[in-house]
């Protein structure tokens, strides 16, 4: 994923695999100017709460998962979030 930030550094949305993204222990905040994830149909079943302080992040796609609970502060480090998908979890 690094790569494909550094050769797109505009990107503002992206759409990882979750094998991408929690077997490779990457860090979403990384990317702290997403504006867009999707990880629907990923089998979430938690979210860690240190993946999500993206402070430009406008919409989050966890559609189809399986997911019961999000972290404590969740909402509180995504402050510009405008929509988010949570539905059939």
């Amino acid at each position: 994923m690094q790569e494909f930030y550094k050769t797109f550094p505009e990107e503002k949305t992206v759409e990882p695999t979750i094998d991408f993204i929690f077997e490779k222990k990457l860090f979403l905040s990384q990317f702290s100017s997403l504006t867009e994830i999707d990880l629907s149909y990923s089998n979430l079943e938690i979210i860690p709460e240190h993946n999500f302080a993206l402070p430009f992040l406008k919409e989050l796609n966890l559609r189809n998962n399986r997911l019961c609970v999000l972290p404590k502060d969740f909402l509180a480090q995504c402050c510009a979030l405008k929509k988010l998908h949570l539905g059939h979890n």
